[in-house]
Order: C-alpha cells, then structure tokens, then sequence
C-alpha cells in the first residue's frame, strides 16, 4: 500500500505541465522520467519490507519509561525550562528587542512541550497505557527540542553578538534545523522506532522532491553557496545586471533581499545572483568602503582650464564636504571640448569619492554648490550655450560680388 502511495506521488509529480520551448520539455521529461524511476525503486523497498512483515512506522508496545539524561519529560524541567525561557526573554529584550521572534518560536515549543505532558499525564491516569507511551515520546520530543532552541538563541543571539560576530539567518537555520533533525533521529532509535523503512521511504520522497522542485532547489543551494563562498554580505552595497542599486539587507533561502535608494525592496532569487555579474560597490581589498561619483559642469571658452581646474580643486580641498573621502582627494579635469561641433563651452568634470553610499545625491549636490560658490568668487560664470550668426545687407552691390565669386569659381574649376 506504502509503495502504491510513493508511485502515485511521483506520477503527480511528472503529470506537471510541459513548460513552453523544445529543450525545457525534453529535460522537464527527463526529470519526470527519473523521479517515476526513484519512486518505483523506493516502492520495491517498502513493499519487500512489508511482505517480510515488517511494519516500519510501528512503535513497540507501551513499556515502562527509562529515565534518560535528555528527553525525559518530568514537572522538574517543566519548572527549570520555564525559568530559563524568562531569563533568555529579559537577556534579548535588553540586548536586542528585533530578535524577539526567536524567543516565540521558543515559546511555541515549550507550550507544545507543556500541552504533550500534561495530555500524557491526563492518559496515565485513565490507564491508556498505549495512546499514553505515544504522548510521552511527543513530549520528550519536544522538550529536546525546548533545548536545543535555547541553547541556539544562547550562542547565537547573545554570545556571538556580544563578540560582535554576524552570522547570517541562513546558517542560523542550518544549524538548528540539523540539530532538530538528530534530534528526532535520535528520540525515534531510543523509543525503539525501526528506522530502516523510514529511512528508505524518507529518501524515496525526498529524490522525488528533489527532481520536481529544482527551481526552488537551486535558489535554496545558491543561498548556500552564497553563505559558504563568503563573496556577498549583509551591509553591502551591489548594483544588478539591470542597473539597479541597492543594500543587502537580508540573505534567506530563496532569495536576497535589496533595499533600494528609493525605499524599495528588490527581491533577487539567489540562482541569479550566481549567474550573472554583480557589481560589489565601493569595495576594494584591504581598503575602506567609498564608490567615485562624478559631477559635471560647463564653464564657457573664455577660460582657461587650468584657470578653472586649479580654482575648484582648491574649493573642494580645502574644506572637508560631509561623506567626501580625504584620500583620493577629490580632483577636477576638463572632461571634453564641443560635442558633435555645435557647443560653445568645455566640459569639465569633478571626480570625488562616496562614503556613505546611501547618501549619493545630497552628497552631489553639497559638492555642486561648493563648485559654484568657488566659480563665483573667481568671476568665472558657468557656461550659456550660444551661437554664431552672420549677418550681410542683401542689396545690388551684395549680388553682384555674390555672381562675380561663382563665375571665377567656375572658371577655376575649368
């Protein structure tokens, strides 16, 4: 019946719809047609065990509880884990108040824990002893789990961040979810839970999962890699194949999060910040965080550039501008002549670097006004466009000298 039910998943796993283009569909059919093969394998396994008369979902009969070091549930860590619950809630109310979801994720469990023991409790006492050893191995459960949450909260909210080390959120569920997981493990093997059909059933499910859902997969494994490779991290400033500029906010599994200049939030799928060219802003190695920024202005002909250059360059190092680096001073350099022939000015251009990338264009704009008071006071106006027109009286003398030029270019051209 067990393998009957894991062959109908992986057949509703391959009845998906085909996605649009040749190449998509045959790989799309070549992953149906490999989850339908792990399935039909998993199913052999299971369906061998079951004619054995093997049952691996059975518990053993209700037997007298041992009393074990860990995950034994009793009114004394009933007591000792809620007034553990209350210290680790003041301890993150007053060094950190954001991380206070942590904390209700613990409280959850431990009322689960609570609710399971008192249920077991309540089953004991109307000598249910069956359904009773079924509750108690919950509450045992949960109480493992009661501990290992308060015990990640400790290291990683509280002792990490008194040493100041950030640990992203992703390698936080890592870690909790493997320790959640040899927990379970281990709580089954202890109540003497056959693991073997669980085991082979468990991987069965999971290669089904795995094929059907690659696209969710490769998001989750690129969050990963983006954790392991150490390339990106919260704080840093990226800019995307698309243009567009941002903060990294947050790294989860499927996605990064990107905060924008705008008060926007990009959400970018961890697969493509694998697979394109992200531009990390302002970083250098072994260097300070600043990104150059450039500021144009047009000063007429009339000047010279070495006039103008030498004129700004005091204005903009002389006194220090708010989020301005001392080190490359900012500099100014005549950036071009006219353009396609038709201006009638130069231009130049002030080169400064950022270092508060967030604040890019007052920043800009703090640097314009020190470019234009320092113009100014040296009685160089910025540039107006103008043209040159040529005026000439149309009168008989005019035509006739007019004909006379075209006959003796027309001779000389003979």
């Amino acid at each position: 019946m067990r393998a009957l039910i894991v062959l109908c998943l992986a057949l509703s796993f391959g009845a998906r719809a085909e996605p649009d283009g040749k190449t998509a569909a045959q790989q799309q059919q070549q992953t149906n047609a490999a989850a339908a093969a792990a399935a039909g394998a998993g199913a052999v396994i299971v369906a061998a065990q079951a004619e054995a008369g093997e049952d691996p979902f059975a518990f053993p009969a209700p037997t007298p509880r041992a009393r074990q070091w860990l995950g034994y549930a009793s009114p004394w860590t009933l007591l000792f884990l809620a007034a553990l619950l209350i210290t680790l809630a003041a301890l993150i109310q007053k060094v950190d108040p954001r991380r206070r979801k942590r904390i209700r994720r613990a409280s959850i469990l431990y009322m689960l824990y609570l609710t399971t023991f008192v249920f077991a409790a309540v089953l004991g006492l109307v000598h249910a002893d069956g359904w009773a050893r079924r509750v108690w191995f919950l509450a045992d459960l949960f109480e493992v789990l009661v501990i290992i949450d308060f015990v990640a909260i400790l290291l990683f909210d509280l002792v990490l961040l008194a040493l100041r080390i950030e640990v992203a959120n992703i390698v936080h569920d890592l870690a909790l979810g493997a320790a959640y997981m040899l927990a379970f493990i281990g709580i089954l093997h202890r109540s003497g839970v056959h693991l073997q059909g669980i085991i082979a059933t468990s991987a069965v499910v999971t290669v089904v999962l795995g094929l059907s859902l690659q696209a969710t997969l490769g998001n989750v494994l690129g969050g990963i890699a983006l954790q392991l490779d150490d390339s990106i991290h919260i704080g840093d400033w990226v800019q995307l194949s698309s243009g567009q500029q941002g903060r990294i906010s947050a790294i989860r599994w499927r996605h990064t999060v990107v905060e924008t200049r705008n008060w926007d939030t990009i959400i970018v799928p961890n697969s493509v910040l694998l697979g394109e060219n992200i531009t990390i802003l302002g970083q250098r190695q072994d260097q300070p965080v600043q990104h150059r920024m450039w500021v144009y202005f047009n000063v007429d002909f009339r000047y010279s550039p070495e006039e103008v250059i030498h004129t700004v360059e005091d204005a903009l190092q002389g006194t220090p501008i708010a989020n301005v680096a001392p080190f490359p001073p900012p500099n100014c350099l005549c950036y071009d002549f006219a353009r396609q022939g038709a201006d009638s000015f130069a231009y130049y251009a002030v080169r400064y670097w950022l270092t508060d990338l967030a604040a890019d264009d007052p920043t800009s704009s703090a640097v314009r006004v020190r470019v234009y008071v320092a113009l100014k006071r040296a009685g160089i106006p910025l540039a107006v466009p103008g043209q040159a027109l040529w005026v000439s009286m149309d009168d008989p003398e005019h035509r006739e000298r007019k004909v006379q030029r075209e006959l003796q270019h027309r001779v000389s051209a003979l």
